[in-house]
């Protein structure tokens, strides 16, 4: 079984929430979401890597030594994949809301212009 610990993960972003033409009875999209992330630890044990035994402990050591390192290397690639894949995800799932009744949800007045 493959494990994936990270530990002193903290996240913050910024999310652009719409609906799709723009009025409050069509369904409620992810515009946009900005994230940042800081993470403190990272240890990882990739089952059967390289098919096991010394050749896959030896890559799982050198992914945990160097882990911090890769993730801050690639940090920017990362947040943007998360960022792509969440709004994917979310955006199918919301399709089945308007903002109007996901508004009445959370109790939001909303005033007349």
């Amino acid at each position: 079984m493959s494990m994936l610990n990270l530990t002193g993960l903290h996240t913050t972003g910024k999310v652009v929430i719409s609906s799709e033409d723009g009025t409050e009875n069509s369904p409620v999209v992810i515009t946009s979401l900005d994230i940042d992330f800081s993470l403190e630890g990272f240890k990882a044990n990739f089952s059967n890597i390289l098919g096991g035994g010394a050749a896959g402990d030896l890559i799982n050591s050198l992914i945990n030594e160097n882990g911090l390192e890769i993730v801050s290397q690639y940090k920017t690639e990362l947040s943007s994949f998360i960022s792509k894949t969440f709004i994917s995800f979310v955006n199918e799932l919301l399709q089945s809301y308007t903002l109007k009744e996901i508004l009445d949800y959370l109790g939001v007045t909303r005033s007349s212009r």
